[in-house]
């Protein structure tokens, strides 16, 4: 919980915060999975807004300025001695110009995943890929446009050589990322379907139309509990209209809680009284791909009730027969990326951004998803929080040595 220094009392209405996977199955034990994760991220609910509401007024009272409705266009470097020298904005609400004065210079700007030509310069395997989570301005215009990436490139400042880290690993099926049956546009099961959202996603992206269909039986609400705990799972099932505390929001529904209602609403699963009806609902006009389904549900209960799968390697304890109607099932693609992780070089010590013949640009500091260095082709989810956590850490490291740097001494 968080509150305002000035607050007497707690005030429980501002902020929740609520481990994503919390509480963990009964059986969890990452020393015993082949994939294990280690799930530490939370969410803030009802949102982050209140946080955020707190950090800008303390930082107010610091001596903090804001200029909103204003954007970055150029920064200022001396050519000769090759120093900051602060930044030219514009007002996006009247287009004027304003000039910033400044010896340091922070680079905070985020990601570049909604510019397209950037995308399809440093990570081409995903210029047609969906961005869900796009940052935008106050005219609704997406921000994350690599605008520090280019403003610091402009003046000499090298990026990363790469290659760049999006994030782009399926969001799951209707039971996220569970170990459910995985079948593909043929029919055919295609991996050991017991692995992490990060990790599923390689299988997927070299399928036909790149997905799976995510297959399960009316039986899934005692399953999800012997699931896996990774980015994207799903591990209880709880009563269509759940009892919350008056201060929290089910924003948390679609992650690691969900009800057979929501599962019965979602508009783009299957529901089916028979194997037969579901094949041709997943399969229609492809008589040899509800052939190949028939026979892949019929090899996969074999496997189930042998307890052990000879085809991909699967834990027993996750093997869970196809058998019992209704059966259901839905799409688990690939083609969203959240975000890319490319940014500057910078020394590690102090997120100094570098030039192109690695010297340091005195006054120039990059932190968040604008600096390099942090993840290298794909993003991790083993451990939740670390991008975050590197954001927190390199943003304070930044900003003691942009100030120490403005007045003129070694932090």
């Amino acid at each position: 919980h968080f509150m305002k220094e000035t607050d007497t009392q707690l005030d429980r209405s501002k902020i929740n915060l609520m481990l994503m996977h919390y509480p963990l199955p009964a059986g969890y034990d990452p020393s015993k999975e082949n994939s294990p994760s280690y799930p530490t991220v939370m969410t803030f609910l009802p949102s982050q807004e209140p946080m955020m509401e707190l950090v800008y007024e303390k930082s107010i009272k610091q001596g903090a300025k804001y200029i909103f409705k204003t954007r970055a266009k150029k920064l200022l470097r001396d050519k000769t001695t090759g120093k900051m020298q602060g930044a030219i904005a514009q007002n996006m609400a009247d287009g004027s110009y304003i000039k910033i004065n400044a010896k340091s210079v922070i680079l905070a700007t985020g990601d570049y995943m909604n510019d397209p030509e950037m995308v399809k310069t440093f990570v081409p395997w995903v210029a047609n890929f969906f961005c869900p989570f796009p940052n935008r301005d106050y005219k609704n215009n997406p921000t994350n446009t690599g605008d520090g990436h280019k403003l610091g490139s402009w003046i000499g400042a090298k990026l990363e050589d790469g290659p760049h880290a999006p994030v782009a690993h399926t969001l799951g099926g209707p039971l996220g990322v569970d170990a459910f049956l995985l079948t593909n546009a043929k029919g055919e099961r295609f991996t050991n379907e017991d692995l992490s959202g990060q990790q599923v996603t390689q299988p997927l992206s070299r399928q036909p139309g790149g997905f799976g269909w995510q297959v399960f039986d009316s039986k899934f609400p005692e399953q999800v509990g012997l699931m896996g705990v990774s980015h994207g799972s799903v591990n209880h099932c709880v009563e269509d209209n759940p009892k919350l505390p008056p201060d929290c929001q089910w924003a948390i529904g679609k992650t690691s809680y969900i009800s057979v209602k929501d599962i019965e609403e979602m508009p783009d699963v299957f529901k089916a009284n028979s194997i037969e009806e579901l094949a041709g609902m997943l399969y229609p006009n492809n008589q040899k791909a509800q052939t190949q389904f028939l026979a892949t549900i019929k090899r996969y209960n074999e496997l189930c009730d042998k307890g052990y799968d000879d085809d991909f390697g699967k834990t027993a304890k996750r093997m869970f027969p196809v058998r019992h109607a209704p059966f259901y099932a839905g799409k688990m693609g690939v083609g969203a990326s959240l975000v890319v992780m490319g940014g500057f070089t910078v020394e590690p010590s102090t997120a100094n951004v570098l030039d192109t013949d690695y010297n340091e640009i005195s006054g120039l500091y990059a932190c968040g998803n604008v600096m390099g260095g942090r993840f290298l082709g794909d993003y991790p989810v083993v451990l939740a929080g670390t991008s975050h956590g590197t954001c927190l850490c390199y943003g304070r490291l930044a900003g003691y040595q942009a100030a120490a740097n403005a007045k003129g001494v070694k932090a």
